[in-house]
């Protein structure tokens, strides 16, 4: 019998999906779940730790604008100070998700 060349391989056995029992202290330890709120400030520090803005300039600046000329007619504002306005917002926005889910 000739393989002619041929390196015979040991075939991978097919994956099997694990089995989740209950009532096996082995397999709770296993388990793994965070508390319930840990997931959602994990979430919100996230969000606050990254560069992107959850709310765009442009519309937001637009809004803003509009508001503030209902308070005042005419007003004029630099684009720096509606950035700012922009940050400090998403700022206390964060800290009330983070209240509501304490």
């Amino acid at each position: 019998m000739s393989t002619a060349g041929k390196v015979h391989r040991k075939q991978p056995s097919p994956k099997v999906p694990h089995k989740i029992c209950i009532g096996h202290k082995w397999c709770e330890e296993a388990l793994h779940r965070d508390r319930p709120r840990a997931v959602a400030l994990c979430k919100i520090r996230r969000s606050r730790m990254s560069k992107k803005s959850p709310i765009h300039k442009l519309p937001y600046q637009r809004l803003f604008c509009r508001i503030a000329q209902n308070f005042m007619a005419g007003i004029r504002l630099q684009s720096s100070e509606v950035i700012g306005v922009q940050e400090a917002s998403e700022a206390h926005r964060g800290g009330l998700f983070e209240d509501a889910n304490l």
